[in-house]
């Protein structure tokens, strides 16, 4: 007898999930160095291959397979894996014995590292203009939770091309201003910074007696 199916395409993933991940874009961001892996499943499977190699290929492990057919899979990392790029490889059988196709390919990025960031004006510095460009650059893609200038939030003035520099020109009052900084990476380390500077654009007055 000839076996037909109704599907031929195999397993289809629903998600993969990973400890303390954040998924932006086609990545998955987590601060965990011995994250685990988990895979929905829309339909009973069975993983048959699932590896994680480094992005610069000097790295892959092979993730323990388990036979039982279920819509979940999951897969534990023993190994403390260094900060990084890492693609994630997963190919699994329906109970009719068809396999992915394609197989299934996860970006997933470990970093643990929190971010720099550089402000202009510096800390301590004096400037002779009311009208002040100012300038937060990130050592990596972040995500700002809050900018305030003399506790009035100021995030909604600050623009980005590229998530790591930010930019905003404000109308500044003469005094001091203390600018103060919260942000997080993608895999949610985070960095405060706090700096204080001086608008003095006021022309001094001289009074003759």
């Amino acid at each position: 007898n000839l076996e037909t199916h109704s599907g031929t395409a195999g397993p289809k993933v629903l998600s993969i999930n990973v400890t303390g991940g954040t998924k932006i874009l086609d990545k998955i961001y987590t601060g965990t160095r011995k994250p685990t892996i988990e895979v929905q499943f829309f339909e009973p499977a069975i993983a048959t291959f699932a590896n994680l190699v480094s992005a610069n290929g000097k790295l892959t492990l092979s993730l323990q397979l388990s036979d039982t057919l279920s819509t979940k899979a999951t897969f534990s990392i023993k190994d403390t894996l260094p900060d990084g790029e890492y693609i994630f490889k997963l190919n699994a059988k329906s109970e009719d014995n068809i396999f992915m196709d394609p197989p299934s390919s996860q970006a997933i990025v470990i970093d643990t590292t929190n971010p720099e960031l550089n402000v202009i004006p510096s800390n301590g510095a004096i400037l002779d203009k009311t009208v002040v460009t100012l300038q937060l650059a990130f050592s990596e893609e972040v995500i700002i939770n809050s900018i305030k200038l003399n506790s009035d939030d100021i995030k909604d003035k600050f623009t980005t091309s590229n998530n790591k520099v930010f930019t905003a020109s404000q109308n500044l009052t003469d005094g001091n201003k203390r600018l103060v900084v919260e942000a997080m990476d993608y895999a949610q380390n985070s960095v405060i910074k706090d700096t204080e500077f001086i608008v003095d654009a006021r022309p001094t007055e001289i009074n003759l007696v």
